[in-house]
Protein backbone atom coordinates (compact mmCIF):
# COMPACT_ATOMS: atom_id res chain seq x y z
CA UNK A 1 0.00 0.00 0.00
CA UNK A 2 2.86 2.40 0.85
CA UNK A 3 4.55 1.61 -2.49
CA UNK A 4 1.31 2.35 -4.39
CA UNK A 5 0.88 5.60 -2.46
CA UNK A 6 4.44 6.67 -3.30
CA UNK A 7 3.97 5.86 -7.01
CA UNK A 8 0.71 7.82 -7.11
CA UNK A 9 2.32 10.80 -5.36
CA UNK A 10 5.12 10.90 -7.94
CA UNK A 11 2.58 10.68 -10.79
CA UNK A 12 0.45 13.42 -9.24
CA UNK A 13 3.49 15.69 -8.79
CA UNK A 14 4.59 15.17 -12.41
CA UNK A 15 1.07 15.86 -13.64
CA UNK A 16 0.93 19.13 -11.69
CA UNK A 17 4.32 20.23 -13.04
CA UNK A 18 3.32 19.25 -16.57
CA UNK A 19 0.15 21.32 -16.32
CA UNK A 20 2.11 24.39 -15.21
CA UNK A 21 4.76 23.94 -17.90
CA UNK A 22 2.30 23.95 -20.81
CA UNK A 23 3.00 26.89 -23.13
CA UNK A 24 -0.03 29.11 -23.73
CA UNK A 25 -0.22 30.23 -27.35
CA UNK A 26 -2.83 32.43 -28.93
CA UNK A 27 -4.50 32.35 -32.30
CA UNK A 28 -2.94 35.61 -33.46
CA UNK A 29 0.34 37.42 -32.91
CA UNK A 30 -1.19 40.47 -31.25
CA UNK A 31 -2.62 38.50 -28.34
CA UNK A 32 0.37 36.11 -28.20
CA UNK A 33 2.58 38.68 -26.49
CA UNK A 34 -0.07 39.53 -23.94
CA UNK A 35 -0.46 35.87 -22.98
CA UNK A 36 3.26 35.26 -22.73
CA UNK A 37 3.63 38.32 -20.52
CA UNK A 38 0.59 37.43 -18.44
CA UNK A 39 1.79 36.51 -14.93
CA UNK A 40 0.67 33.29 -13.32
CA UNK A 41 -1.92 34.54 -10.87
CA UNK A 42 -2.08 31.32 -8.91
CA UNK A 43 -0.44 30.81 -5.57
CA UNK A 44 0.11 27.48 -3.87
CA UNK A 45 -3.15 27.77 -1.94
CA UNK A 46 -5.06 28.10 -5.24
CA UNK A 47 -4.16 24.51 -6.17
CA UNK A 48 -6.76 23.37 -3.64
CA UNK A 49 -9.61 25.23 -5.33
CA UNK A 50 -10.97 25.76 -8.82
CA UNK A 51 -12.09 29.08 -10.21
CA UNK A 52 -15.83 29.25 -9.40
CA UNK A 53 -18.48 29.03 -12.08
CA UNK A 54 -19.82 32.30 -13.45
CA UNK A 55 -22.62 33.56 -11.22
CA UNK A 56 -25.26 34.31 -13.83
CA UNK A 57 -28.39 32.85 -15.32
CA UNK A 58 -28.35 30.87 -18.55
CA UNK A 59 -28.98 32.74 -21.77
CA UNK A 60 -32.74 32.42 -22.48
CA UNK A 61 -33.90 31.01 -25.78
CA UNK A 62 -35.58 34.35 -26.58
CA UNK A 63 -32.08 35.80 -27.05
CA UNK A 64 -31.72 33.68 -30.22
CA UNK A 65 -35.35 33.95 -31.36
CA UNK A 66 -34.67 36.33 -34.26
CA UNK A 67 -32.54 33.64 -35.94
CA UNK A 68 -35.04 30.83 -35.53
CA UNK A 69 -35.05 28.36 -38.48
CA UNK A 70 -32.03 30.04 -40.10
CA UNK A 71 -29.53 27.61 -41.62
CA UNK A 72 -26.34 27.17 -39.58
CA UNK A 73 -23.48 27.73 -42.04
CA UNK A 74 -20.54 27.40 -39.65
CA UNK A 75 -19.67 26.60 -36.05
CA UNK A 76 -16.47 27.75 -34.32
CA UNK A 77 -15.29 26.95 -30.80
CA UNK A 78 -12.99 29.28 -28.83
CA UNK A 79 -11.39 28.49 -25.47
CA UNK A 80 -10.66 31.63 -23.43
CA UNK A 81 -7.54 31.54 -21.27
CA UNK A 82 -8.39 30.84 -17.65
CA UNK A 83 -6.40 33.87 -16.44
CA UNK A 84 -8.30 36.23 -18.74
CA UNK A 85 -11.29 38.37 -17.82
CA UNK A 86 -14.74 36.71 -17.60
CA UNK A 87 -16.33 36.17 -20.98
CA UNK A 88 -19.78 37.34 -19.97
CA UNK A 89 -20.25 41.10 -19.82
CA UNK A 90 -17.14 42.10 -21.77
CA UNK A 91 -17.82 44.72 -24.43
CA UNK A 92 -15.96 42.81 -27.14
CA UNK A 93 -15.46 39.12 -26.56
CA UNK A 94 -13.09 38.95 -29.53
CA UNK A 95 -10.55 40.89 -27.43
CA UNK A 96 -10.17 37.88 -25.12
CA UNK A 97 -6.99 35.81 -24.97
CA UNK A 98 -7.49 32.31 -26.35
CA UNK A 99 -5.88 29.01 -25.48
CA UNK A 100 -4.30 27.09 -28.36
CA UNK A 101 -2.19 24.41 -26.71
CA UNK A 102 -2.39 20.66 -26.34
CA UNK A 103 -5.05 20.93 -23.69
CA UNK A 104 -6.81 23.61 -25.76
CA UNK A 105 -7.20 21.15 -28.63
CA UNK A 106 -8.70 18.66 -26.22
CA UNK A 107 -10.98 21.43 -24.95
CA UNK A 108 -12.30 22.19 -28.43
CA UNK A 109 -13.03 18.48 -28.89
CA UNK A 110 -14.77 18.40 -25.52
CA UNK A 111 -16.99 21.37 -26.38
CA UNK A 112 -17.89 20.01 -29.83
CA UNK A 113 -19.14 16.81 -28.20
CA UNK A 114 -21.62 18.82 -26.09
CA UNK A 115 -23.23 20.65 -29.01
CA UNK A 116 -26.86 19.78 -29.73
CA UNK A 117 -26.72 21.19 -33.26
CA UNK A 118 -24.49 20.88 -36.33
CA UNK A 119 -23.70 22.67 -39.57
CA UNK A 120 -26.67 22.53 -41.92
CA UNK A 121 -29.31 22.39 -39.19
CA UNK A 122 -32.08 24.93 -38.89
CA UNK A 123 -31.37 26.96 -35.77
CA UNK A 124 -33.52 26.03 -32.77
CA UNK A 125 -33.24 28.75 -30.06
CA UNK A 126 -34.13 26.36 -27.25
CA UNK A 127 -31.40 23.90 -28.25
CA UNK A 128 -28.82 26.68 -28.13
CA UNK A 129 -29.96 27.59 -24.63
CA UNK A 130 -29.88 23.91 -23.57
CA UNK A 131 -26.39 23.52 -25.05
CA UNK A 132 -25.07 26.43 -23.01
CA UNK A 133 -26.59 24.93 -19.87
CA UNK A 134 -25.12 21.48 -20.56
CA UNK A 135 -21.61 22.85 -21.11
CA UNK A 136 -21.71 24.83 -17.88
CA UNK A 137 -23.17 21.98 -15.82
CA UNK A 138 -21.36 18.96 -17.28
CA UNK A 139 -17.85 20.31 -17.85
CA UNK A 140 -15.20 22.08 -15.81
CA UNK A 141 -15.46 25.37 -17.68
CA UNK A 142 -16.13 28.57 -15.76
CA UNK A 143 -18.61 29.83 -18.32
CA UNK A 144 -20.00 29.24 -21.81
CA UNK A 145 -21.44 31.80 -24.21
CA UNK A 146 -22.99 31.25 -27.63
CA UNK A 147 -23.00 34.09 -30.18
CA UNK A 148 -25.06 33.99 -33.40
CA UNK A 149 -24.39 36.37 -36.29
CA UNK A 150 -25.74 36.55 -39.86
CA UNK A 151 -23.41 35.11 -42.47
CA UNK A 152 -22.15 37.85 -44.81
CA UNK A 153 -23.45 37.78 -48.38
CA UNK A 154 -25.44 34.52 -48.07
CA UNK A 155 -28.51 33.33 -46.21
CA UNK A 156 -27.98 31.71 -42.84
CA UNK A 157 -25.99 32.31 -39.66
CA UNK A 158 -22.62 31.60 -38.09
CA UNK A 159 -22.43 30.23 -34.54
CA UNK A 160 -19.49 30.91 -32.24
CA UNK A 161 -19.14 29.10 -28.92
CA UNK A 162 -16.87 30.68 -26.30
CA UNK A 163 -15.90 28.76 -23.17
CA UNK A 164 -13.84 30.13 -20.30
CA UNK A 165 -11.17 27.60 -19.36
CA UNK A 166 -10.41 26.36 -15.85
CA UNK A 167 -7.68 24.29 -14.25
CA UNK A 168 -8.36 20.62 -14.94
CA UNK A 169 -7.21 19.29 -11.57
CA UNK A 170 -7.22 20.22 -7.93
CA UNK A 171 -5.65 18.90 -4.76
CA UNK A 172 -7.89 18.17 -1.80
CA UNK A 173 -6.87 19.39 1.64
CA UNK A 174 -9.52 20.08 4.22
CA UNK A 175 -9.20 20.36 7.95
CA UNK A 176 -11.45 20.99 10.90
CA UNK A 177 -11.07 20.57 14.67
CA UNK A 178 -12.28 16.97 14.29
CA UNK A 179 -10.98 15.81 10.89
CA UNK A 180 -8.29 16.06 8.20
CA UNK A 181 -8.95 15.09 4.57
CA UNK A 182 -6.39 14.65 1.75
CA UNK A 183 -6.95 13.70 -1.88
CA UNK A 184 -7.15 14.94 -5.45
CA UNK A 185 -9.49 15.30 -8.41
CA UNK A 186 -8.91 15.42 -12.19
CA UNK A 187 -11.46 16.88 -14.62
CA UNK A 188 -12.24 16.61 -18.35
CA UNK A 189 -8.93 15.19 -19.54
CA UNK A 190 -8.22 13.95 -23.10
CA UNK A 191 -11.21 15.82 -24.52
CA UNK A 192 -13.78 13.77 -22.60
CA UNK A 193 -16.22 15.07 -19.99
CA UNK A 194 -14.96 12.88 -17.16
CA UNK A 195 -13.91 13.19 -13.54
CA UNK A 196 -11.92 10.97 -11.22
CA UNK A 197 -11.01 11.53 -7.61
CA UNK A 198 -9.77 9.92 -4.41
CA UNK A 199 -9.75 10.94 -0.76
CA UNK A 200 -8.76 9.78 2.69
CA UNK A 201 -9.79 11.28 6.01
CA UNK A 202 -8.84 10.88 9.64
CA UNK A 203 -11.65 11.69 12.06
CA UNK A 204 -11.43 12.35 15.78
CA UNK A 205 -14.43 10.20 16.47
CA UNK A 206 -14.08 6.89 18.36
CA UNK A 207 -17.11 5.47 16.54
CA UNK A 208 -15.92 6.49 13.07
CA UNK A 209 -12.17 7.28 13.03
CA UNK A 210 -11.48 7.02 9.28
CA UNK A 211 -12.93 7.41 5.80
CA UNK A 212 -11.45 6.51 2.39
CA UNK A 213 -12.93 6.47 -1.06
CA UNK A 214 -12.55 6.93 -4.81
CA UNK A 215 -14.84 7.55 -7.76
CA UNK A 216 -14.91 7.89 -11.52
CA UNK A 217 -17.62 9.34 -13.74
CA UNK A 218 -17.88 10.15 -17.42
CA UNK A 219 -20.65 12.09 -19.17
CA UNK A 220 -21.86 11.93 -22.75
CA UNK A 221 -20.08 8.74 -23.84
CA UNK A 222 -19.52 8.81 -27.62
CA UNK A 223 -21.94 11.76 -27.91
CA UNK A 224 -24.79 9.54 -26.75
CA UNK A 225 -25.49 11.67 -23.62
CA UNK A 226 -25.10 8.44 -21.62
CA UNK A 227 -23.10 8.77 -18.40
CA UNK A 228 -21.28 6.21 -16.26
CA UNK A 229 -20.38 6.51 -12.57
CA UNK A 230 -18.43 4.12 -10.32
CA UNK A 231 -17.75 4.90 -6.67
CA UNK A 232 -16.43 3.36 -3.48
CA UNK A 233 -16.65 4.71 0.06
CA UNK A 234 -15.59 3.00 3.27
CA UNK A 235 -15.92 4.11 6.89
CA UNK A 236 -16.05 2.28 10.18
CA UNK A 237 -19.83 2.79 10.24
CA UNK A 238 -20.55 1.91 6.61
CA UNK A 239 -19.22 0.67 3.30
CA UNK A 240 -20.73 1.31 -0.11
CA UNK A 241 -19.74 0.66 -3.70
CA UNK A 242 -21.82 0.85 -6.81
CA UNK A 243 -22.30 1.41 -10.51
CA UNK A 244 -24.69 3.79 -12.27
CA UNK A 245 -25.43 4.23 -15.98
CA UNK A 246 -27.87 6.98 -16.89
CA UNK A 247 -29.20 9.18 -19.65
CA UNK A 248 -31.25 12.20 -18.64
CA UNK A 249 -33.66 14.40 -20.55
CA UNK A 250 -30.75 16.66 -21.47
CA UNK A 251 -32.76 18.98 -23.78
CA UNK A 252 -36.34 20.13 -24.03
CA UNK A 253 -37.04 17.76 -26.95
CA UNK A 254 -35.12 14.69 -25.73
CA UNK A 255 -37.11 11.55 -26.51
CA UNK A 256 -35.41 8.84 -24.44
CA UNK A 257 -33.99 8.71 -20.93
CA UNK A 258 -33.07 5.89 -18.60
CA UNK A 259 -31.01 4.65 -15.68
CA UNK A 260 -29.47 1.46 -14.39
CA UNK A 261 -28.04 1.47 -10.87
CA UNK A 262 -26.73 -1.18 -8.50
CA UNK A 263 -25.30 -0.56 -5.04
CA UNK A 264 -23.93 -2.88 -2.39
CA UNK A 265 -24.21 -1.46 1.13
CA UNK A 266 -23.00 -2.49 4.56
CA UNK A 267 -23.73 -0.72 7.86
CA UNK A 268 -23.10 -1.01 11.56
CA UNK A 269 -26.29 -0.38 13.50
CA UNK A 270 -25.77 0.40 17.20
CA UNK A 271 -22.86 -2.08 17.43
CA UNK A 272 -20.23 0.48 16.36
CA UNK A 273 -16.88 -0.84 17.66
CA UNK A 274 -14.09 -1.03 15.09
CA UNK A 275 -13.51 -4.70 15.87
CA UNK A 276 -17.13 -5.54 15.03
CA UNK A 277 -18.26 -6.43 11.53
CA UNK A 278 -21.06 -4.76 9.62
CA UNK A 279 -24.33 -6.20 10.93
CA UNK A 280 -26.59 -5.00 8.12
CA UNK A 281 -25.79 -5.73 4.48
CA UNK A 282 -28.13 -5.15 1.56
CA UNK A 283 -28.15 -4.86 -2.22
CA UNK A 284 -30.18 -2.21 -4.01
CA UNK A 285 -30.77 -2.11 -7.77
CA UNK A 286 -32.92 0.06 -10.00
CA UNK A 287 -33.72 0.24 -13.70
CA UNK A 288 -35.76 2.99 -15.33
CA UNK A 289 -36.69 3.79 -18.93
CA UNK A 290 -38.77 6.75 -20.13
CA UNK A 291 -40.09 8.09 -23.44
CA UNK A 292 -41.05 11.72 -23.95
CA UNK A 293 -43.60 12.97 -26.51
CA UNK A 294 -44.30 16.51 -27.71
CA UNK A 295 -47.86 17.77 -27.40
CA UNK A 296 -48.86 19.19 -30.77
CA UNK A 297 -51.73 21.29 -29.43
CA UNK A 298 -49.43 22.98 -26.91
CA UNK A 299 -46.24 23.10 -28.99
CA UNK A 300 -46.40 26.84 -29.69
CA UNK A 301 -47.74 28.07 -26.33
CA UNK A 302 -45.90 25.60 -24.08
CA UNK A 303 -42.99 23.98 -25.97
CA UNK A 304 -41.45 22.67 -22.74
CA UNK A 305 -44.58 20.69 -21.77
CA UNK A 306 -44.11 16.99 -22.54
CA UNK A 307 -46.10 13.78 -22.18
CA UNK A 308 -43.90 11.10 -20.60
CA UNK A 309 -44.38 7.34 -20.33
CA UNK A 310 -41.98 5.33 -18.19
CA UNK A 311 -41.30 1.93 -16.65
CA UNK A 312 -39.28 1.32 -13.49
CA UNK A 313 -38.11 -1.60 -11.39
CA UNK A 314 -36.58 -1.53 -7.88
CA UNK A 315 -35.17 -4.44 -5.89
CA UNK A 316 -33.97 -4.33 -2.27
CA UNK A 317 -32.35 -7.43 -0.83
CA UNK A 318 -31.11 -7.56 2.78
CA UNK A 319 -28.73 -10.48 3.11
CA UNK A 320 -27.63 -9.68 6.66
CA UNK A 321 -30.01 -8.27 9.28
CA UNK A 322 -29.00 -7.10 12.78
CA UNK A 323 -30.60 -8.77 15.76
CA UNK A 324 -32.88 -6.87 18.11
CA UNK A 325 -33.90 -4.24 15.54
CA UNK A 326 -37.39 -3.42 14.17
CA UNK A 327 -37.85 -5.78 11.23
CA UNK A 328 -39.79 -3.07 9.35
CA UNK A 329 -36.45 -1.44 8.50
CA UNK A 330 -35.14 -4.51 6.68
CA UNK A 331 -37.93 -5.79 4.40
CA UNK A 332 -36.91 -7.43 1.13
CA UNK A 333 -39.03 -6.33 -1.79
CA UNK A 334 -39.36 -6.03 -5.55
CA UNK A 335 -41.56 -3.41 -7.13
CA UNK A 336 -42.28 -2.89 -10.83
CA UNK A 337 -43.98 0.34 -11.88
CA UNK A 338 -45.37 2.01 -14.96
CA UNK A 339 -46.38 5.66 -15.21
CA UNK A 340 -47.59 8.36 -17.53
CA UNK A 341 -48.04 12.05 -17.03
CA UNK A 342 -47.26 15.63 -17.97
CA UNK A 343 -43.87 17.16 -17.21
CA UNK A 344 -42.95 20.78 -17.68
CA UNK A 345 -39.24 21.01 -18.56
CA UNK A 346 -38.89 24.59 -17.44
CA UNK A 347 -37.22 26.23 -14.46
CA UNK A 348 -36.46 29.34 -12.47
CA UNK A 349 -32.87 30.42 -11.86
CA UNK A 350 -31.79 31.93 -8.53
CA UNK A 351 -28.42 33.29 -7.53
CA UNK A 352 -26.77 31.46 -4.59
CA UNK A 353 -29.92 29.55 -3.65
CA UNK A 354 -28.25 26.41 -2.29
CA UNK A 355 -24.56 26.96 -3.03
CA UNK A 356 -22.22 29.91 -2.67
CA UNK A 357 -21.28 31.70 -5.92
CA UNK A 358 -23.57 29.54 -8.05
CA UNK A 359 -26.86 29.79 -9.86
CA UNK A 360 -29.34 27.12 -8.83
CA UNK A 361 -32.50 26.02 -10.60
CA UNK A 362 -35.91 24.90 -9.37
CA UNK A 363 -38.96 23.55 -11.24
CA UNK A 364 -41.50 25.84 -12.85
CA UNK A 365 -45.13 25.16 -13.66
CA UNK A 366 -47.45 22.17 -13.40
CA UNK A 367 -46.61 18.45 -13.36
CA UNK A 368 -48.88 15.44 -13.05
CA UNK A 369 -48.34 11.67 -13.06
CA UNK A 370 -50.26 8.44 -12.59
CA UNK A 371 -48.21 5.53 -11.22
CA UNK A 372 -49.30 1.90 -11.19
CA UNK A 373 -47.48 -1.35 -10.58
CA UNK A 374 -46.98 -4.61 -8.75
CA UNK A 375 -44.94 -5.38 -5.63
CA UNK A 376 -43.53 -8.67 -4.39
CA UNK A 377 -43.08 -8.25 -0.63
CA UNK A 378 -41.18 -10.54 1.72
CA UNK A 379 -44.04 -10.65 4.24
CA UNK A 380 -47.14 -9.68 2.26
CA UNK A 381 -46.61 -11.54 -0.99
CA UNK A 382 -47.86 -9.93 -4.21
CA UNK A 383 -50.02 -6.82 -4.32
CA UNK A 384 -50.96 -4.08 -6.78
CA UNK A 385 -50.25 -0.37 -6.41
CA UNK A 386 -52.07 2.69 -7.79
CA UNK A 387 -51.28 6.33 -7.13
CA UNK A 388 -51.29 9.85 -8.48
CA UNK A 389 -49.06 12.82 -7.76
CA UNK A 390 -49.27 16.43 -8.84
CA UNK A 391 -47.32 19.57 -8.07
CA UNK A 392 -47.30 23.22 -8.98
CA UNK A 393 -44.33 25.58 -8.66
CA UNK A 394 -44.32 29.34 -9.08
CA UNK A 395 -42.16 32.32 -8.20
CA UNK A 396 -44.11 35.32 -6.93
CA UNK A 397 -42.15 38.52 -7.55
CA UNK A 398 -42.75 40.11 -4.13
CA UNK A 399 -43.45 36.98 -2.11
CA UNK A 400 -40.90 34.35 -3.06
CA UNK A 401 -40.97 30.85 -4.51
CA UNK A 402 -43.44 28.15 -3.52
CA UNK A 403 -43.91 24.54 -4.57
CA UNK A 404 -46.96 22.54 -3.54
CA UNK A 405 -47.17 18.79 -4.07
CA UNK A 406 -49.99 16.38 -3.27
CA UNK A 407 -49.93 12.61 -3.73
CA UNK A 408 -52.23 9.74 -2.86
CA UNK A 409 -51.70 6.03 -3.31
CA UNK A 410 -52.69 2.62 -2.05
CA UNK A 411 -52.05 -1.09 -2.48
CA UNK A 412 -54.64 -3.74 -3.28
CA UNK A 413 -54.19 -7.26 -1.88
CA UNK A 414 -56.83 -9.99 -1.92
CA UNK A 415 -59.36 -7.41 -3.20
CA UNK A 416 -58.80 -5.21 -0.14
CA UNK A 417 -57.25 -1.76 -0.02
CA UNK A 418 -54.31 -1.34 2.34
CA UNK A 419 -51.51 1.10 3.08
CA UNK A 420 -53.63 4.03 1.89
CA UNK A 421 -51.36 7.06 2.05
CA UNK A 422 -51.99 10.78 1.62
CA UNK A 423 -49.00 13.09 1.51
CA UNK A 424 -48.57 16.80 0.98
CA UNK A 425 -45.21 18.54 0.71
CA UNK A 426 -44.92 22.31 0.63
CA UNK A 427 -41.67 24.19 0.09
CA UNK A 428 -41.13 27.92 0.27
CA UNK A 429 -38.20 30.31 0.25
CA UNK A 430 -38.05 34.09 0.28
CA UNK A 431 -36.47 36.36 -2.25
CA UNK A 432 -32.80 37.11 -1.58
CA UNK A 433 -32.40 40.05 0.78
CA UNK A 434 -29.11 41.95 0.94
CA UNK A 435 -27.45 42.33 4.33
CA UNK A 436 -24.34 44.34 3.59
CA UNK A 437 -22.14 42.06 1.48
CA UNK A 438 -24.18 39.01 2.48
CA UNK A 439 -27.43 37.66 1.15
CA UNK A 440 -30.24 36.15 3.24
CA UNK A 441 -33.03 33.70 2.47
CA UNK A 442 -35.54 32.00 4.74
CA UNK A 443 -36.54 28.44 3.84
CA UNK A 444 -39.72 26.80 5.17
CA UNK A 445 -40.90 23.31 4.31
CA UNK A 446 -43.69 21.12 5.62
CA UNK A 447 -44.35 17.43 5.10
CA UNK A 448 -47.59 15.81 6.25
CA UNK A 449 -48.11 12.07 5.80
CA UNK A 450 -51.30 10.24 6.76
CA UNK A 451 -51.45 6.49 6.31
CA UNK A 452 -54.33 4.11 7.03
CA UNK A 453 -54.73 0.33 7.20
CA UNK A 454 -50.99 -0.05 7.03
CA UNK A 455 -49.61 -3.60 7.61
CA UNK A 456 -47.18 -4.01 10.52
CA UNK A 457 -44.35 -4.88 8.17
CA UNK A 458 -44.83 -1.55 6.36
CA UNK A 459 -44.81 0.86 9.29
CA UNK A 460 -42.28 3.44 8.16
CA UNK A 461 -39.38 4.84 10.11
CA UNK A 462 -39.76 8.60 10.55
CA UNK A 463 -36.51 8.63 12.51
CA UNK A 464 -34.44 8.14 9.35
CA UNK A 465 -36.53 9.92 6.72
CA UNK A 466 -38.62 12.73 8.16
CA UNK A 467 -36.34 14.78 10.41
CA UNK A 468 -33.17 16.10 8.85
CA UNK A 469 -30.08 15.41 10.94
CA UNK A 470 -31.91 13.01 13.26
CA UNK A 471 -31.32 9.26 13.06
CA UNK A 472 -33.21 6.61 14.98
CA UNK A 473 -34.06 3.03 14.07
CA UNK A 474 -37.03 2.79 16.43
CA UNK A 475 -39.40 5.68 15.58
CA UNK A 476 -41.95 3.53 13.78
CA UNK A 477 -45.27 5.18 12.89
CA UNK A 478 -48.07 5.62 10.35
CA UNK A 479 -48.57 9.39 10.49
CA UNK A 480 -46.20 12.33 10.68
CA UNK A 481 -46.08 16.09 10.37
CA UNK A 482 -42.70 17.76 10.02
CA UNK A 483 -41.76 21.42 9.72
CA UNK A 484 -38.24 22.48 8.70
CA UNK A 485 -37.05 26.07 9.14
CA UNK A 486 -33.69 27.09 7.73
CA UNK A 487 -32.10 30.52 7.51
CA UNK A 488 -29.30 30.88 4.98
CA UNK A 489 -26.83 33.77 4.83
Amino acid sequence: MRILSAIFFVFFLKFCLAQDSLQVLSIDSSSMDSIKDKPNKEKFVNYFNLAPKAVRDYTPSSFFAEYKDSTINSIEVFVIDRFDEPAFGRECIEDADFVENKRGKFSSTLVNKQLLFKVGDCLDPMLLSDTERNIRENTIYIDAIIIVTPTPYIHGVDVKVYVHDNRHWKALFWGSPTSLTLGGTFFDFFGVAQETGFYGAGLINPANPYRVGAYYQVNNIARSQIGLQIDYDKQNLSEEYGLKIKREFYAYNTKWAGKFEINNNARKIEDLNISNRYNNKFLFSEIWLARSFALKNFKEKSPTLRFIVSARGLVTKNYKIPEGQPFQNFVNSQIYLGSFGLANRNWYGFEELYKFRKFDYVPKGFNFAYIGGYEINQFLGGRFYNGITTNFSKHYEKFGYMQNEVSVGSFVRDKNFEQITFQTVNSYFTNRAKLGKLGFRQFISTNATLSFNRPNSELYNIGTTAIRGFDSQSLIATKSFVVNLESVF
